[in-house]
């Protein structure tokens, strides 16, 4: 930031948090981020979101498998995968997995971030699949 330049309001869109720049206190229409929702918000918007577009949890989907939920969303995030797996005995997977930047511009780490189960058939799971990438922005 410029000598002249300051942060002012906080601005949240999508998973991020942002702060407006301010160039001698006038809002400059840029933003800077400052961090990352925490991933219990995440996950609980993206539960009350399937509820609202009709997309029941009818068995489970837990939250935050490798990352803490009261960690925030991860800066390095390049890409979000969700998709639809078929299960080693029963039902259908849908997985939510956070396609990391590592060290190197070619060096990426998958974090499984989401893991729900359904029985109601793999178009289902792919239904929920499709609305979590939607709703996460993938």
């Amino acid at each position: 930031m410029l000598p002249n330049e300051s942060l002012g309001e906080i601005v949240v869109e999508g998973v991020d948090v942002y702060r407006r720049i301010l160039r001698d206190g006038v809002v400059t229409g840029y933003l800077k981020r400052v961090g990352g929702r925490p991933i219990r918000e995440v996950y609980a918007d993206a539960c009350a979101e399937l509820a609202k577009r009709g997309i029941e949890i009818d068995e489970y989907l837990h939250s935050a498998i490798d990352l803490q939920p009261d960690g925030e969303w991860p800066a390095n995030v390049r890409w979000v995968a969700c998709y639809p797996v078929t299960g080693g005995s029963e039902g259908h997977y849908v997985h939510v997995d956070l396609i990391c930047a590592e060290t190197g511009a070619r060096d990426f780490v998958r974090k499984p971030i989401m893991l729900g189960k359904t029985f109601r058939g793999m178009a289902y799971a792919a239904k929920m699949a499709n609305a979590l990438a939607e709703i996460l922005g993938a």
